[in-house]
């Protein structure tokens, strides 16, 4: 369990930002990936991060140097409703070869 994200939860809704402002020292880039891979960046304002977007499922939550090597990672999980059980990979974006 990672000591920051302290405010990122573990679900969020679809259409849903997931904005985190407890972020490792060091941190100079966010990517959220997904589970098949696809990679979403996230805005970096003032210590501040933000990504819109993200799809359905269970997805890397990643705080990256300048150097681009991981400084720490969470998990975070994107929902369709709030009722509905711990998300998995909408089956329908990944790819042919998964």
């Amino acid at each position: 369990m990672s000591v920051f994200f302290e405010d990122l939860r573990t679900a969020y809704q679809v259409g849903e930002a997931v904005t985190v402002r407890d972020l490792p020292h060091g941190t100079n880039d966010v990517l959220v990936r997904t589970s098949w891979g696809e990679v979403y960046s996230a805005a970096l304002v003032n210590g501040v991060a933000r990504v819109e977007g993200l799809p359905i499922g269970t997805h890397a939550f990643e705080a990256r140097s300048a150097d681009g090597e991981l400084i720490d990672e969470e998990f975070v999980g994107v929902r369709g409703r709030r009722r509905d059980g711990p998300p998995v990979a909408d089956q329908s974006r990944m790819p042919a070869s998964a």
